[in-house]
């Protein structure tokens, strides 16, 4: 007999292999064995791909997803800022249907709509006019003080003058006492970061102290009174009041909180 070669041998084995393989596609069985043989590879060859496709992507995929993470962001960032402007509107709105009563006197609900980038704290206009009963002079209120009088008036928009303007003038009174003045507002003074008021004409007997509140007087009949508009401040000397010419005093006033928030304002009118 013929010696058998190991090339022979593997030749033999390789096909008693396929032909096993064949027996077995035939059967259920055996193509369900060859699936679960082949599956680990299969995952494996599926994974490798996918690194693949991520390790070598162009550059203009790797943009476009770039851009896309960055469109999502922005799309966050303002769904934020929106949540945060409804939740403060809201907190404004509860403050204005809070606001006390005013007998004899109707309040108009405004929204700001406009401020003057040149004088920010000086005017800004609202939207709300003639139509809904506005008159000139009327008070204007945020949280309970007044920040300001009607300066002009159109069919469905009004500018606000606020208290620190030169051009707006309360007349007003200091809380607890009998003593009348005139405020007027002085801008920003040197040193002061805060705008302010100066009430004017006080009487020779006025005391007042740093801290006290100023209220509207209610004289003229425009303005209803005991409206809060300001708390005394100190001059350059540390003073509360000061006496001018032997012949009146008068004193220095700063708002009692910071107007930049504000959204939406109440505008007080006779009925």
């Amino acid at each position: 007999m013929a010696q058998v070669t190991g090339r022979q041998l593997g030749a033999l084995g390789a096909f008693l292999a396929l032909v096993a393989l064949l027996a077995l596609g035939l059967s259920g069985t055996g193509r369900r064995l060859g699936v679960a043989a082949f599956r680990p590879f299969a995952a494996g060859w599926q994974f490798l791909a996918n690194q693949a496709r991520v390790l070598f992507r162009s550059d203009d995929d790797r943009e476009s997803r770039i851009l896309e993470l960055e469109r999502r962001m922005q799309e966050q960032r303002l769904a934020v800022d929106e949540a945060n402007a409804l939740r403060e509107e809201n907190r404004q709105l509860r403050l204005a249907l809070g606001l006390r009563r005013f007998p004899g006197w109707s309040v108009v609900t405004a929204e700001l709509i406009s401020r003057d980038p040149t004088a920010w704290d000086i005017r800004f206009t609202v939207n709300v006019g003639e139509a809904e009963g506005v008159v000139l002079g009327s008070a204007v209120l945020f949280d309970g003080v007044m920040v300001g009088r009607i300066s002009a008036v159109d069919r469905h928009q009004s500018v606000v003058e606020t208290v620190v303007s030169p051009s707006c003038r309360v007349g007003v009174v200091l809380e607890g006492s009998s003593s009348y003045g005139l405020m007027s507002g002085v801008g920003l003074r040197q040193g002061e970061s805060v705008p302010g008021c100066r009430v004017d004409f006080l009487p020779l007997s006025a005391t007042a102290v740093v801290g006290s509140r100023v209220l509207t007087s209610g004289l003229g009949g425009v303005i209803p009174e005991g409206v809060p508009v300001g708390l005394v401040a100190p001059d350059a000397d540390g003073a509360a009041i000061q006496e001018i010419g032997h012949a009146r005093k008068q004193l220095l006033v700063r708002p009692i909180q910071d107007w930049g928030a504000m959204r939406i304002v109440c505008i007080v009118v006779r009925k």
